[in-house]
């Protein structure tokens, strides 16, 4: 399994300098990759050695990332760092292998000595630590990639109308990267946070409205540290950096120029698989996917994400979240752990399929420890999110922070209700997920606009030690007349669930319109379980047992 320890980041260096490299294992399933030409070169770097030629063989090796940036692969070629070794400075890749001929950059040396080190310090000189700029078909492997000031390892394009192919990750450590958030203090007397997008641990994103990625394989790879998230996949457009304020940017040398309120297209990055690695304890995220078609993330560990401090060491009020994804199409988490993850600024959930998301799979995960929420489904920017199953999933003891408790295990909700053109969640469906909860709080919160279609909460296994609004659907609409809310009527739909209860005192419902003090509300929930069937026609031939054994 993927250590996703966290450490200071001179004990990492001192682990990695002295303790030996940590075991890869086996084959892991990954695609063999076609083999080179027999008379490919292969190009070495010893950073320890003496002065030489640097013809970059292994007798006169390139002595510096400076020196190994400067040359241009041919298809087939590799690059191979030594082992027990540590490199100062930036790679910055150059040349493309081919879809018969792979590039390789790696490691060569005694098996025994720790993973080569590739150091991009923590200060602003070195944007990256290694750098994969309009380049096509690498293979990344069996290194150890520490700082670099906005991300360990950059994936990049920036070409328009051309799209880079084929890259294979595998076998490596990324973390510790230099920057650090900055708080600001509002005029209300509130703080806020950076949110710079494109910053962490590994980097795959277009920078270019009509440059694309496509087909990246993410495998046993350890992202630890990040700041802000372990990896990100697709590019998420914001404001153009500006180094004299806290806010919501992009990193300066990475921004699409699209006009105010355009997303980037969903197929930013295409084909793209992480699985079998881990991502913990960075600033924000686990994974955070934005403008991708066809992500799959399995077998992965996320947890303690959402951990971060700013540049002053105070609380980076960034949102923890194991996984997360918005305008993108068809994504899949499946057979996933995600724990332990903070709510920072808020969230600190397991999985959250976003906004403008279509098509999104969250099947068989476990979720477990975390601040807030199990599964999300949001809606904003007055989009659709649509097409989501949330199916098989194990969810047990989350919403560990009071702040968060409200927002139960299942959490829908939508933005814009209260104006003319409302964010939506249509087909959506939430069925044979097992949930154990032992916190104050719903197994479902449900604050959305449904359009038309299948919006089912059906044969799920609750068992929850807190009675009290155990189900809670604020439906859309208000009954306050100075509010007008703009609802579709379609309302979610529950049944064949198995409630058992194991806490005393009365089990509650609350299905109501937003600030309604009546019959179903917040103040007066229903009670008991048949009053709430009778009353609403919810869960219908659903069964449910209290603490003494009998009927809620």
């Amino acid at each position: 399994m993927p250590e996703n320890t966290r450490s200071p980041r001179a004990g990492l260096r001192r682990t990695v300098a002295a303790a030996g490299a940590v075991a890869l294992a086996g084959a892991l399933g990954l695609a063999v990759a076609p083999a080179a030409s027999a008379d490919a070169a292969t190009y070495y770097v010893d950073c320890s050695a003496a002065s030489s030629t640097q013809t970059g063989s292994q007798a006169q090796p390139f002595t510096s990332l400076a020196k190994a940036s400067s040359h241009h692969f041919l298809a087939g070629e590799s690059l191979l760092l030594k082992r027990g070794t540590v490199c100062a400075g930036a790679l910055t890749v150059q040349g493309s292998g081919s879809s018969t001929a792979w590039n390789t950059l790696g490691a060569y040396g005694d098996a025994a000595q720790p993973l080569p080190s590739i150091d991009g310090g923590t200060g602003t000189t070195n944007a990256s630590a290694v750098a994969l700029k309009n380049v096509s078909y690498w293979k990344v492997q069996d290194l150890n990639i520490a700082g670099g000031y906005w991300r360990g390892l950059w994936i990049e394009a920036d070409l328009p109308g051309v799209t880079q192919h084929g890259f294979r990750l595998t076998g490596l450590k990324v973390h510790d990267q230099g920057n650090r958030p900055r708080i600001i203090t509002k005029s209300d007397g509130s703080t806020a946070s950076d949110w710079i997008s494109g910053t962490g641990s590994v980097i795959v994103e277009p920078c270019a409205a009509t440059a694309k990625l496509e087909g990246v394989t993410i495998d046993d790879v350890d992202a630890y540290n990040g700041h802000e998230v372990g990896f990100q996949i697709g590019h998420a457009e914001k404001a153009v950096y500006d180094p004299s304020t806290p806010g919501g940017y992009n990193t300066p040398d990475c921004h699409m120029g699209l006009a105010d309120g355009v997303l980037p297209a969903k197929d930013g990055v295409s084909n793209t698989v992480i699985r079998n690695s881990g991502s913990a304890y960075n600033d924000a995220s686990g994974i955070w996917g934005s403008g991708v078609t066809n992500l799959t993330m399995t077998n992965n560990t996320l947890h303690d994400n959402g951990n971060g401090t700013s540049s002053t060491g105070e609380p980076s009020l960034l949102n923890g979240e194991g996984a997360w994804w918005s305008n993108s199409y068809n994504v899949s988490a499946t057979y996933n752990t995600s724990y332990a993850n903070k709510r920072g600024g808020g969230d600190g959930g397991g999985f959250d399929a976003d906004t403008y998301t279509t098509k999104s799979l969250i099947d068989h995960n476990t979720a477990y420890g975390n601040d807030s929420y199990c599964v999300a489904v949001f809606g904003g920017r007055d989009l659709v999110t649509s097409d989501v199953t949330v199916t098989h999933n194990t969810c047990t003891d989350n919403g560990k922070n009071p702040s968060s408790q409200s927002q139960g295990d299942i959490f829908t909700w939508t933005a814009g209700r209260t104006t003319t053109d409302p964010s939506s969640i249509q087909n959506i469906t939430v069925n044979n997920n097992t949930i154990n909860r032992t916190q104050p709080g719903p197994w479902l919160m449900s604050q959305s606009n449904y359009l038309p279609g299948e919006v089912s909460f059906w044969g799920n296994d609750v068992t929850h030690a807190v009675p009290a609004k155990l189900v809670y659907i604020e439906q859309c609409g208000t009954d306050t007349a100075t509010v007008t809310w703009h609802c579709d009527p379609t309302q979610p739909e529950l049944n064949l669930n198995t409630y058992k209860v194991t806490g005393t005192g009365p089990v509650t419902f609350v299905v109501a319109k937003n600030g309604s003090t009546g019959a179903g509300s917040a103040t007066a929930p229903y009670t008991p379980f048949s009053a709430y069937q009778s009353a609403t026609g919810q869960d219908p031939q659903s069964t449910c047992t209290s603490a003494s054994g009998g009927t809620c």
